[in-house]
């Protein structure tokens, strides 16, 4: 099953937030091909081991939106590592 971009992401399926859309989808592959290794990239690469490279890309496109959405509402920064990693005593 193939998620298109506007299946995905319901409240962006407008035409006014097309490039929000394609930035966040942007990111997402970045984020997959890219740079250092995260708690993210790893989810996304084991929904490519399952589903292809695309799909994980728009779940990780939706899952960013997710989350920075709860750093605005919130006004959190955003950790590299997981709970657990980030309390963990310096060795």
């Amino acid at each position: 099953m193939v998620c298109q971009l506007h299946f995905c992401f319901p409240l962006l399926a407008s035409r006014a937030l097309t490039s929000l859309r394609t930035a966040l989808y942007q990111a997402a592959h970045v984020l997959m091909h890219h740079g250092r290794w995260s708690g993210l990239r790893g989810w996304a690469m084991r929904i490519a081991r399952r589903s292809g490279a695309k799909l994980a890309k728009v779940a990780l496109a939706r899952k960013l939106a997710v989350v920075l959405h709860r750093m605005w509402i919130d006004g959190t920064e955003f950790r590299w590592t997981t709970s657990e990693q980030a309390f963990a005593p310096a060795a």
